[in-house]
């Protein structure tokens, strides 16, 4: 038998990297907790952190330690890149081109949606010492390649 470890809502937050109010939004819509909490000190709701992980994979469509398909975060990381090389809704126009832009700046804001889309799922930043996927890999190489050619024909002006 494990033994489960019951942290305090703020704990939660700490360890999960996200706000106190965010672990309680969580619980009002459904989150698992060892108990509801009420008014005054001392009489906060209790949860287990593991149990939270789960319930936010569960809630994004993840089935946690499970590898029955493709990572919920590789999707992503392919249907933005989609979007960013031929567009959505069956147009083949790219995304960038919509913005009127080189392209930097709209892989900037699909590899940071990337980011906080993973963040939505795990409570979690991206690991620093992982690479994203090869998807995300690209869509940063793009807009930092082009933000170069930008600062260097700048310089030569």
């Amino acid at each position: 038998m494990t033994s489960k470890c019951i942290v305090t809502a703020a704990a939660a937050a700490l360890e999960l990297g996200v706000n106190e109010g965010t672990v309680r939004r969580w619980i009002r819509e459904g989150a698992p907790c060892e108990r509801l909490g009420g008014r005054g000190p001392g009489r906060g709701s209790l949860v287990v952190v593991d149990d939270l992980k789960r319930w936010r994979a569960g809630r994004a469509g993840l089935i946690v330690g499970e590898s029955a398909g493709p990572d919920l975060s590789v999707i992503v990381a392919r249907g933005l890149l989609r979007a960013f090389k031929r567009g959505t809704k069956g147009t083949t126009e790219p995304t960038w081109v919509k913005l009127g832009d080189n392209g930097s700046r709209a892989a900037i804001i699909l590899a940071d949606a990337y980011t906080a889309i993973f963040f939505e799922l795990t409570g979690r930043e991206p690991e620093l010492e992982s690479l994203p996927p090869p998807e995300i890999q690209f869509l940063h190489e793009r807009a930092y390649s082009l933000l170069l050619q930008r600062t260097s024909s700048r310089q030569e002006e």
